[in-house]
């Protein structure tokens, strides 16, 4: 492959980055298959086999088979998180808040507390993570995403300009998107945690009076005004994102509730 079509863009299985390069000129398109972009995937040609078999992220190094198929644009390699010591896509799915103009991969972490630092650093655009024991296929009642440097740092300074701007008067959905299709959620509640709050974070709700103190906690702790009116209950299904301010300051939280598929905005 020598470039992308723009509406099929590629993104890196292990690091998230995207694939796509520098728009090919119009003129010279028909020599290059009609391809709209270069790719910046690099191409490893296999001798015994006699062709390019495997492709290459000159970003994080990964390599990863040419015949994986393609979903939501990253190749499959196959993601188990029941099993952390599963060697295929660290990349989960992606993340756009809002009118921010940037998909945020979403990574998974492993167990023994290695956030994968061979390529941490390998985007500029950062992560967010989520428990290698979760699964984005089903979520649960709290399901909670880490971030980690995110944006380029930058993602809390986004968030709150995003959310606190007076022309936003309806709510700002959070879109998450998956080798299984696309989620989408309206932020709900957001508040600054101290470091000895563990609510946020519940996943585990054995009663019904488990789910109502939680939702009953997101209004409680609640601190924009544009969201008291938010209506949640303890059929729904929340997305929890804890964002990095600074080590001194309490990290903010953004809770968010998942948009049923027949009033999904999409």
């Amino acid at each position: 492959m020598i470039g992308l079509n723009k509406a099929n863009e590629e993104f890196c299985p292990h690091c998230g980055i995207s694939l796509q390069g520098e728009p090919i000129p119009m003129e010279k398109r028909p020599f290059y298959s009609n391809y709209t972009h270069f790719s910046r995937k690099i191409g490893i040609y296999n001798d015994a086999l006699d062709r390019t078999d495997q492709w290459l992220c000159r970003d994080c190094g990964g390599e990863w088979d040419v015949e994986c198929p393609l979903i939501n644009g990253v190749p499959s390699l196959g993601h188990d998180p029941s099993n952390p010591r599963n060697r295929g896509s660290r990349i989960v799915g992606r993340m756009k808040i809002g009118s921010i103009d940037a998909e945020i991969p979403i990574a998974w972490s492993r167990d023994d507390g290695i956030f994968m630092e061979e390529f941490l650093n390998s985007t500029k655009n950062g992560f967010v993570f989520i428990d290698n024991q979760i699964s984005l296929k089903s979520i649960g009642m709290n399901t909670i995403l880490f971030d980690y440097n995110a944006l380029n740092g930058q993602m809390y300074d986004y968030l709150i300009k995003t959310l606190c701007s007076p022309e936003v008067n309806e709510p700002i959905n959070i879109q998450i998107t998956t080798p299984d299709g696309e989620m989408n959620f309206h932020i709900c509640s957001v508040y600054y945690k101290g470091f000895e709050e563990w609510r946020s974070y519940r996943q585990s709700f054995y009663e019904e009076k488990d789910k109502q103190e939680f939702v009953d906690y997101l209004r409680e702790k609640n601190e924009l005004k544009q969201l008291e009116k938010t209506n949640i209950s303890t059929k729904d299904r929340f997305l929890t994102i804890t964002i990095n301010t600074n080590e001194k300051d309490p990290n903010l939280v953004v809770h968010a509730k998942l948009i049923p598929d027949d009033q999904s905005l999409s």
